[in-house]
């Protein structure tokens, strides 16, 4: 009885994902964290200082949670490929 493996080959689950800073660059090239660091430098310019430094540390922590979970996406995704059932395929019945 042919494997499932022989019939429809072996599926690898190839992508191990990126290193942190690599990840918090590319999530940092996004647009809108464009838009909030030219924002934040005409407030500084503006000398609203209290708001602007806000507005960088909630920023920076909205990046950590999305590299996180970006993290853990990959994790999982990667831990489902390795997941091995048992088949037996129906050929001829019928």
């Amino acid at each position: 009885m042919p494997s499932s493996a022989n019939h429809q080959g072996i599926s690898h689950c190839l992508e191990s994902g990126h290193p942190e800073l690599m990840m918090y660059c590319l999530q940092a090239l996004n647009p809108f964290y464009i838009f909030q660091l030219f924002s934040c430098a005409l407030w500084f310019g503006d000398e609203y200082y209290y708001y602007s430094s806000c507005i960088i540390v909630v920023s920076c922590v909205s990046l950590a949670i999305q590299i996180y979970q970006t993290r853990s996406v990959i994790v999982y995704i990667h831990a489902l490929g390795f997941c091995l059932t048992g088949m037996s395929p129906l050929l001829g019945t019928g």
